[in-house]
């Protein structure tokens, strides 16, 4: 069994790899010299991706009151961060289509994880925040090692299930670290940068459970941090123990205030079965 999130990710990188038009449209946006025209000339050459980036688009997510039919009007709407934001969150889901996991526990882990993804967009909206794609993916991502650790490491994942199963009053995280020697936080983070993902995704991902640790991307980790919270109250759950308590501080870290978090639950409660239906079709977990 690997000890090292690095070891992990060495030993399974290439199972779990983005496509490459991820990759090349992640560095293309980090580029000043490359133009929106290349950008969307990139992505028009995969219909596949354009297909997708535009039902998200037109979906409630955003309920632009009219419809946006090319990459290129996306593009001027959204601008290429945010696109860009958008491939990320619908290429995760072919990088982890060959994973070693049953359906069901696909399933649940993938409407847990839009559903925190949306909640993160939804706090984002209710601060006037301006980068709510990115905090989209930094939830969608956020428990992205779990999965990780579900399919690499089968076997003992299950033993950690089955073992908080039968005593629900441990703690996830510190039975990954007695069984692993690390959690899922850890091997998500290791994996983004591997991506060569920003430290904007990165370290939200790394701190969700502890955003007080954060150095660079405080508010963000404390977002997805609440995020998660929200969405263990909204959707099915992975595990018994996989709602951990929220840090009390939170509200106070973000300046939301009780008003703010209903309507935040609210939108997303409302939004989340169209938003599953399109990021994940396969899905028949109840949701709501």
């Amino acid at each position: 069994m690997p000890s090292t999130p690095k070891a992990l990710i060495d030993q399974n990188l290439r199972l779990f790899s983005l496509p490459e038009i991820a990759l090349r449209l992640t560095e293309m946006v980090e580029d000043p010299a490359c133009s929106v025209v290349r950008i969307g000339e990139e992505i028009a050459r995969d219909p596949g991706l354009s297909a997708r980036l535009l039902r998200v688009v037109n979906s409630p997510v955003y309920g632009f009151p009219s419809e946006i039919d090319s990459i290129p009007m996306a593009i001027t709407i959204l601008g290429t961060r945010q696109l860009r934001d958008l491939v990320l969150a619908t290429s995760v889901f072919q990088a982890f289509g060959k994973a070693d996991s049953s359906k069901q526990d696909m399933e649940v882990f993938w409407v847990h994880s839009i559903t925190c993804a949306l909640a993160a967009r939804e706090i984002a909206n209710e601060l006037k925040l301006g980068y709510g794609e990115r905090l989209f993916v930094a939830g969608l991502l956020h428990d992205i090692g779990k999965l990780v650790m579900l399919s690499a490491l089968r076997h003992e994942y299950r033993e950690l299930i089955t073992r908080l199963q039968d005593s629900p009053a441990s703690s996830h995280g510190s039975l990954e670290r007695e069984i692993f020697g690390f959690d899922h936080s850890d091997i998500g983070s290791e994996l983004l940068g591997r991506w060569n993902l920003p430290e904007s995704l990165i370290e939200p991902v790394r701190c969700h459970h502890a955003p007080q640790k954060a150095r660079q991307f405080r508010p963000d980790s404390y977002i997805v941090h609440l995020a998660n919270h929200l969405a263990n109250t909204i959707s099915p759950i992975i595990s018994r123990d996989d709602a951990p308590m929220l840090a009390p501080e939170t509200l106070a870290t973000l300046t939301l205030d009780e008003d703010g978090l209903e309507a935040v639950v609210a939108r997303t409660r409302e939004k989340q079965p169209a938003v599953v239906e399109v990021l994940y079709p396969e899905a028949r977990t109840a949701t709501g």
